[in-house]
């Protein structure tokens, strides 16, 4: 079961969204660790693409 929350008032900046997708890929975000790099945000891209294509093709079963 799904919980109900409303969206956020506000969105994300760019750099929260830049940073949640390097979560993705395997940043951690540490406060020593700066800004990510391409390869982890493209790892994360593309880890995206595949939840997607998942959550799609389990929809497509109900």
């Amino acid at each position: 079961m799904q919980a109900k929350t409303s969206p956020p008032n506000e969105s994300p900046s760019m750099r929260d969204i830049t940073r949640m997708q390097a979560g993705l890929g395997g940043f951690l975000g540490r406060s020593g660790d700066g800004e990510p790099g391409v390869k982890t945000v493209w790892q994360g891209y593309t880890k995206l693409l595949h939840y997607m294509g998942a959550a799609e093709a389990l929809n497509g079963l109900k």
